[in-house]
């Protein structure tokens, strides 16, 4: 079982909700999982990665579900260092 460690609430203002948890196995991993609104998970995208042809066919096919009238979400996920700020 994960530890939950923090919650933070979806907000229309946001956009997103995120829970951060501890790996069992390894007390310096945390994990942080967001899901929410394309828009608002695609703009915390490292920039590297932001235009890279995986990124870019995932923005699409977000586009083409959405043009068809269906709900869409987007899921993230960062692996930090238990140590590390939060910012």
């Amino acid at each position: 079982m994960f530890p939950i460690i923090r919650i933070i609430a979806f907000t229309s203002e946001r956009k997103m909700m995120t829970i951060v948890v501890k790996n069992p196995l390894d007390a310096n991993k945390l994990y942080v999982f967001t899901k929410g609104a394309d828009e608002a998970i695609f703009q915390l995208l490292d920039p590297k990665s932001a235009n890279d042809s995986e990124t870019l066919l995932q923005e699409r096919q977000v586009d083409e579900f959405a043009e068809q009238g269906l709900r869409t979400l987007v899921f993230g996920m960062r692996v930090l260092d238990a140590g590390m700020p939060e910012s």
